[in-house]
């Protein structure tokens, strides 16, 4: 089915490190790939999503599975990508600063680490928005997903109980007798045919 959401974050590997992944979401599942690369190398059914929780304070985001399922309960963090931050003052379009400027030698240190500092704190904002966007679909998603298997699954159940009643002993006595009434009267009413 069409992506839904696609696009590169960072999700938590083995030993609390951080890589790079493509992270696809369709109408039914989370697919994991390396950004490079068309490989699927994880996936996750939307309808074992146990839980999406997006935590402000770190803009992360993380999908509890259901135990027993395809991810055996196994959490997933992702977290938006970085993006390089400016190095120098050149490096940031004149006139969008948020810093008034001072032209000492001995400020330039300080307006460096200010201007970093600032710029991380906008960008952290960004992620935190990226992330809670990207959670608040995903639980959409996940709803709609999980609505789309049980009507099936009670279509399935349904069909599977009608299947049931119709190959049982009893109906087809039922339908067997029904033909044979259904020949003699027709013999009956017509008797020259």
């Amino acid at each position: 089915k069409g992506k839904i959401i696609a696009q590169p974050m960072l999700k938590m590997c083995t030993g609390d490190r951080w890589q790079e992944r493509r992270v696809i979401v369709t109408s039914n599942s989370i697919l994991f790939s390396k950004v490079r690369e068309t490989n699927i190398i994880d996936i996750i059914p939307l309808t074992e999503i146990q839980e999406v929780v997006c935590t402000m304070a770190d803009a992360h985001t993380m999908i509890v599975t259901v135990p027993g399922g395809y991810n055996s309960g196994r959490p997933y963090v992702i977290r938006p990508c970085k993006q390089i931050m400016p190095k120098t003052m050149g490096d940031l379009e004149e006139g969008t600063g948020t810093f008034n400027m001072r032209s000492t030698a001995e400020d330039s240190f300080l307006n460096q680490a200010a201007l970093v500092t600032a710029e991380e704190d906008s960008m952290f904002e960004r992620y935190k928005e990226v992330s809670y966007e990207f959670s608040t679909e995903l639980k959409r998603l996940v709803v709609l997903a999980k609505k789309r298997h049980t009507s099936s699954s009670y279509l399935m159940r349904v069909q599977a109980r009608l299947w049931s009643v119709i190959h049982s002993p009893l109906f087809q006595v039922l339908s067997a007798v029904a033909a044979v009434a259904n020949f003699t009267l027709a013999a009956l009413d017509n008797p020259c045919g």
